[in-house]
């Protein structure tokens, strides 16, 4: 059985409002959307994905999760630049150079953005 994903849908712009209602589409997410004055709700929430617009101000509450909530993946989209920012809040410990390597070389090649 595949495990349901609560993704927050943060702020009203259109795309991260049209990201977020082709996502409710899908029976295995469950989706929350949540404004600026919202944003202390987050926390307690305690989301695995937030999904955020790169053009308006980001969510330093879901910056400052990625500390608590190691799997917690925060998105940011730009319509205007058609770019997708990923920040993962992954821990690891104890890693040899070898596995430090994987880390690095675990990056999807076809989604790496070489114009930044």
């Amino acid at each position: 059985m595949i495990q349901r994903r609560h993704i927050i849908i943060f702020g009203n712009s259109i795309i991260v409002g049209t990201v977020g209602a082709s996502l409710r589409c899908a029976s295995i997410y469950d989706i929350t959307h949540l404004s600026l004055e919202q944003i202390d709700e987050l926390e307690a929430m305690a989301p695995d994905v937030v999904i955020f617009d790169l053009d308006s101000p980001r969510p330093r509450a879901a910056f400052t999760l990625l500390d608590t909530l190691p799997g917690l993946k925060l998105i940011g989209i730009s319509a205007d630049s058609n770019v997708v920012k990923v920040w993962s809040g992954r821990l690891l410990r104890e890693l040899s150079t070898k596995d430090l390597l994987g880390v690095i070389h675990s990056q999807p090649k076809k989604y790496v953005c070489r114009d930044i």
